[in-house]
């Protein structure tokens, strides 16, 4: 699993000129883990959950407010914040998520029930 996540500004609005700071987030799935992913039925596992609809996406679709494995299996994935802040809190919440993604891939999509932690 290769993760990428890229981070651009850009300005929105005629007269106010907003920034949104946009987070890009990328995940190259080995073919092994899109059929551990596939075969555990997790593809609608949430990743991060987000409170904003993203750009380019239906409001009446109720799935779009969460990251998804769906989406990252799809690619790339953006979405915009209003606040730096709000941008590094939801990376640290892609990774931590993504790093216990990983685990769970790593013991072949089983889940023992028991607790791992790094300290």
């Amino acid at each position: 699993m290769k993760v990428d996540i890229t981070h651009e500004e850009k300005k929105v609005g005629f007269i106010s000129k907003k920034t949104h700071y946009i987070s890009n987030v990328q995940v190259g799935f080995t073919d092994e883990e899109r059929a551990i992913i596939q075969t555990s039925n997790i593809d609608n596992h949430i990743i991060a959950e987000r409170n904003i609809v993203p750009n380019g996406h239906d409001i009446g679709d109720p799935n779009v407010f969460n990251l998804k494995i769906r989406h990252l299996l799809k690619g790339k994935d953006s979405y915009a914040f209003f606040t730096q802040q709000a941008q590094a809190k939801y990376q640290e919440d892609v990774m931590r998520s993504l790093k216990g993604l990983k685990a769970f891939i790593e013991k072949g999509g089983h889940d023992t029930g028991g607790v791992s932690t790094e300290l």
